[in-house]
């Protein structure tokens, strides 16, 4: 997808048109973030904001803020995801754009989980499912809203209608066979069956993502340091305290490999402190004997 993206923004270069050459740069940018290539997603997407802003195309600003909004979370820049955001969701309501509405509130959604509130979280990740559903929109961006919802009222301990939503977000994508997806869906199952006591259903879990892991690797995957601390937490409650060990390394190996493609210090710093899965594994590491 990435080459494809290159020889259509090279076509666009030739012919100066700024407006497609941006939405291209953007759709790159969704390539890198996808790939966890968090640095040139944030330069592509910046790339493409400024010509937009340069012709006042708002429909592109739009498009390139609500990527870097998706990036900048992922760095653990809370405060400037939530200006992009806002801003990207502000253009798509004036507009009437209720599918890109219904996208961002998802996203604004978690964010909100992120930074523990939970109210505002399940009030945008509500409404992004009305509007989503409404539309009948691709199944993927549903599962996705569903699998953030568990995810705010597991955090929130609200661990029964957590459960019920993995399950219904899981039945969509085993229907569609998108293994990848079905990794960190499994995951949230295994954090809420763990946080209820069912270390049965907690340890299928893991045995289910490892063996993907192992096979696939961890490329697609959205949230991969949660998911490897996950299975760490779920092995060591089991007693399976080695290959407990054994995920736990490999998992903030993948979180400095990671950090260190980072070169401004700032968002490195912020990448390693800031998201909770990656900070756990850090004093995981340097607490183990």
């Amino acid at each position: 997808a990435g080459e494809a993206f290159q020889k259509s923004m090279a076509l666009w270069e030739a012919l100066d048109d700024k407006a497609a050459l941006g939405n291209s740069l953007s759709n790159l940018g969704d390539v890198y973030y996808d790939t966890g290539a968090y640095s040139p997603a944030r330069q592509t997407f910046e790339r493409a904001l400024l010509l937009h802003q340069m012709i006042g195309d708002r429909a592109g600003v739009a498009l390139a803020r609500y990527g870097l909004g998706k990036v900048e979370r992922s760095f653990g820049q809370y405060e400037t995801a939530k200006t992009h955001f806002e801003q990207a969701l502000t253009f798509y309501q004036s507009i009437g754009d209720r599918h890109l509405e219904g996208r961002c509130l998802a996203d604004l959604g978690l964010l909100y989980c992120r930074l523990q509130d939970y109210g505002a979280a399940i009030i945008y990740l509500d409404e992004s499912l009305t509007i989503l559903h409404e539309l009948d929109a691709p199944w993927w961006h549903i599962v996705k809203t569903l699998i953030y919802l568990a995810w705010t009222l597991h955090d929130q301990g609200r661990l029964v209608e957590a459960r019920d939503i993995v399950i219904e977000a899981m039945e969509v994508e085993r229907d569609t066979q998108r293994q990848v997806a079905l990794v960190e869906d499994v995951a949230h199952l295994g954090r809420i069956a763990l946080a209820m006591g069912d270390l049965s259903l907690a340890d299928s879990c893991v045995q289910q993502i490892l063996f993907f892991i192992e096979r696939q690797g961890v490329q697609g995957i959205e949230h991969p340091a949660l998911v490897y601390l996950t299975c760490y937490d779920i092995l060591q409650a089991n007693g399976k305290v080695q290959q407990a060990q054994a995920v736990l390394e490999e998992g903030h190996r993948l979180v400095i490999e990671q950090a260190d493609l980072i070169d401004e210090p700032t968002l490195h710093k912020s990448y390693l402190t800031r998201i909770p899965e990656h900070q756990a594994l850090n004093k995981l590491v340097t607490s183990t004997p």
